[in-house]
């Protein structure tokens, strides 16, 4: 087993502790993991954790589930069925082929009694009466059910595909076991994988495709262009229904969406469909082929990952036309495909094929996936931004945005040396890292809708990501988030005024970060919270007492036919909680306010600063900050230590300054000069006086001369190890010139900072400074 295999193992196990107060029994707790962890990566659409029984006469149980999911499109039911069993060490259980068989058939048996119309002997308040109703009155409409079984143990692939015993729908039967978990959350993808195999898939075994091949002559990708059977689109779309249409394109909505003219055609000249259609544009990772043993004729045998970006509406509605209308003949029914291979991982390229590729129908820009602007710029932010080091340490972390589900165990897998590995985890702590689920989570709860938040996490990022597509994040952005997820945290992680909530946890811990700045009337300070990277203690107490009065209030309002999730999901619940009169200590709190103009003034600092503001402020060095940050008492405040900190930092690891520091640190130098200090004073209380910035050119230039071959090749060595990914390419390319006589500003500066860190950090094991 390897060692990401055992981190994630141990990450499952402690989340189901963590989720164990909040709903009851570990099988619920695990399901809540993985829906959490898998719902948009399997487009589930709205998951929800509950466990229900149907028992006959006998009381002997004839259907069970764990959970339960309705697509986005409404067509497609999916129900989970949980075995969980606490590790035994490190190895998983093996589910046996009778526990297997017996939750599908379960599973089968909740699905058909559903069908029978079990909800009219329910309680509108039961946990599943909405899938059991839902399945009851859209009998018709869901064309695929899927039934899984998931588990924290292992499930053996050669099991025999169970009896259908549920009649007239497409029924896929899937197993998500802990290796296959754990190989769907580390893949760097944002789907699961829809594969279509020419060769033993009995579905597609008929179908002979040949193509045409292109292979583009500047970038890494290949082009076929082939013309699919309307039968076999058709096939395609029974089997995987809108999981084809996960890359970027949200499926149109059944029948209402349908377009007319494509049924028409279909009805009365099937055979000029190829003329009239615009076609599919699709990718997939990798595409296998073959020849005619004449070698005249290739033909398509097996693509991984297929997803088609533009053609989603002509794909349904071909299906649904032979559905609704059995006499249409797909025989003379062909539809062009281009089809996309990328070779290497180009990320603006699928939703660029998205955006200039699509004339058919509108894409919603929030579905232009992980890949739109906006969460690019917060992962870059995210890397480039170091959080403050409240122990003064002299410890430098990032708090790790991921993007993809995986995406963290990626980037430490792909570090093969161990110091490096370690200097990774080091930097980007676990305890750190936040995804799409909690950004969209948190920030929904903060800015005063708990109602959408609590919808789950696929219904809330689709709701955060419509309001920002279109925005581009700041550094004031990713600061104030960072903070509204620390006080989030602190409710959320075994915070035991919370637990004593039990299976209300989720609810309270999200309905009681709006009501925190609704009664402040979103005067908490953000920036100090995230100076300090934690919650004063006054505030936590702020917060425990502001929600045991909510939950006091809010389980009495409860009505008793409601669940509680269901009534704090009512946006008429949150209208009737602003105006809940709470006895709150506000006095105790003002400490944790936002100082005079403090918005004011960030905005301003993003908006005043230019590039010769800030080599200004660098030009001062590492030693000079962090001496300064020593003076705490009279002068500079604590906050203002914490800054100088912060800047030290972020010029010791070659980070540029956030404009917002550049602005404090202006403040700051005018303080400093009023004191009447000298400059090399201030850097004798520092340790790190061997870290320096060249204030000019020619200073700069006149160091590096000094450099011999065998200088230059302990230095490119070690720009590998203790530099960014883009200092050590500069620093690389100038060590290979012979000419260096005509090096820029910025290039003088990337090497003097790397002679810098190698001094300070190899200071014992080199002979004399560079």
């Amino acid at each position: 087993m390897t060692e990401s295999m055992k981190n994630y193992m141990d990450e499952v196990r402690e989340r189901v502790n963590e989720l164990l107060p909040e709903v009851g029994l570990p099988q619920l707790s695990f399901t809540q993991y993985v829906l959490d962890t898998m719902c948009e990566k399997a487009n589930l659409g709205d998951a929800t954790s509950c466990y229900a029984t149907i028992r006959n006469e006998a009381q002997n149980v004839m259907g069970e589930i764990f959970g339960y999911a309705i697509s986005l499109s409404g067509e497609t039911v999916s129900l989970f069925y949980t075995i969980y069993e606490p590790f035994d060490g490190d190895e998983p259980i093996s589910v046996s082929a009778d526990k297997y068989n017996q939750a599908v058939n379960r599973l089968q048996g909740y699905y058909n009694a559903a069908i029978s119309g079990r909800c009219n002997e329910m309680e509108p308040s039961a946990d599943d009466y909405k899938i059991c109703k839902y399945i009851y009155e859209h009998e018709d409409d869901i064309t695929i059910v899927r039934l899984f079984v998931i588990t924290n143990g292992t499930i053996r692939s050669n099991f025999k595909t169970p009896k259908q015993r549920i009649k007239e729908k497409t029924l896929k039967f899937a197993s998500w076991d802990i290796n296959a978990l754990y190989k769907n959350t580390h893949s760097g993808s944002d789907h699961l994988s829809v594969d279509v195999d020419f060769l033993d898939d009995p579905d597609y075994k008929e179908f002979k495709i040949p193509f045409i091949e292109m292979v583009s002559p500047v970038e890494s990708y290949k082009t076929y262009i082939a013309m699919l059977p309307g039968k076999f689109v058709f096939k395609l779309y029974e089997n995987n229904n809108t999981d084809l249409l996960q890359s970027n394109v949200r499926f149109f909505k059944g029948k209402n969406g349908c377009n007319k003219g494509i049924i028409e055609t279909l009805k009365t000249k099937p055979h000029r469909f190829l003329a009239y259609n615009n076609g599919l544009t699709a990718t997939a990772n990798e595409v296998l082929t073959e020849e005619t043993d004449d070698k005249q004729i290739c033909y398509i045998k097996y693509i991984e990952n297929f997803q088609i970006l533009n053609g989603g509406q002509t794909t349904a509605s071909i299906y649904y036309a032979k559905k609704w209308n059995p006499d249409i003949d797909l025989d003379t029914v062909y539809v062009q495909m281009k089809l996309i291979v990328l070779e290497e991982n180009i990320e603006d390229f699928h939703p660029l094929i998205t955006k200039y590729s699509n004339t058919q129908t509108k894409i919603d820009p929030s579905d232009y996936s992980t890949n739109n602007a906006f969460n690019q710029k917060l992962q870059e932010l995210s890397r480039s931004i170091v959080a403050p080091d409240t122990e003064q340490k002299g410890d430098i972390t990032h708090w790790y945005y991921e993007r993809v589900s995986g995406q963290y165990d990626q980037d430490v897998n792909r570090i093969k040396d161990k110091p490096d590995k370690n200097k990774f985890k080091s930097e980007n702590p676990a305890e750190k890292k936040f995804d799409k689920c909690e950004l969209g989570k948190v920030y929904t709860s903060w800015h005063q809708h708990p109602d959408v938040a609590i919808n789950g996490p696929q219904k809330c990022y689709r709701s955060f990501i419509e309001e920002f597509e279109n925005k581009v994040p700041d550094h004031i952005f990713f600061e104030d988030f960072v903070a509204m997820l620390i006080i989030y945290r602190y409710m959320e992680k075994k915070n035991p005024v919370f637990l004593e909530f039990h299976q209300l946890k989720a609810q309270m811990t999200i309905y009681t970060l709006a009501m925190l700045n609704h009664v402040t009337n979103g005067n908490i300070s953000l920036y100090k919270i995230w100076q300090n990277q934690g919650l004063s203690d006054n505030l936590k107490n702020f917060i425990d007492d502001l929600s045991k009065q909510l939950f006091q209030r809010l389980t009495v309002e409860k009505p008793e036919t409601s669940t509680f999730r269901d009534f704090c999901k009512s946006p008429k619940t949150w209208e009737a909680t602003k105006k809940y009169v709470l006895h709150l200590d506000f006095s105790a709190i003002t400490d944790d306010f936002k100082s005079k103009n403090e918005d004011a003034v960030r905005k301003s600092a993003g908006n005043e600063i230019s590039d010769k503001e800030r080599k200004e402020v660098e030009a001062y060095g590492v030693a000079f900050w962090d001496g300064l940050s020593k003076l705490n008492g009279n002068t500079f405040s604590e906050m203002e230590c914490k800054t100088m900190l912060q800047i030290e930092q972020a010029l010791t690891s070659n980070k540029q300054l956030s404009q917002v520091l550049v602005f404090e640190a202006k403040q700051m130098l005018k303080k400093f000069a009023e004191s009447g200090m000298a400059q090399e004073d201030v850097i004798a209380l520092s340790n790190k006086k061997t870290i320096r910035k060249e204030k000019d050119s020619a200073a700069m230039f006149k160091r590096i001369q000094k450099l011999t071959d065998d200088n230059w090749t302990t230095v490119r060595l070690l720009a590998g190890r203790i530099c960014n990914e883009s200092d050590a390419k500069i620093v690389k390319k100038i060590a290979a010139q012979k000419d260096r006589s005509k090096l820029k500003f910025k290039q003088l500066s990337v090497v003097c900072r790397t002679l810098d860190l190698i001094n300070d950090k190899f200071k014992d094991k080199i002979k004399e400074a560079f």
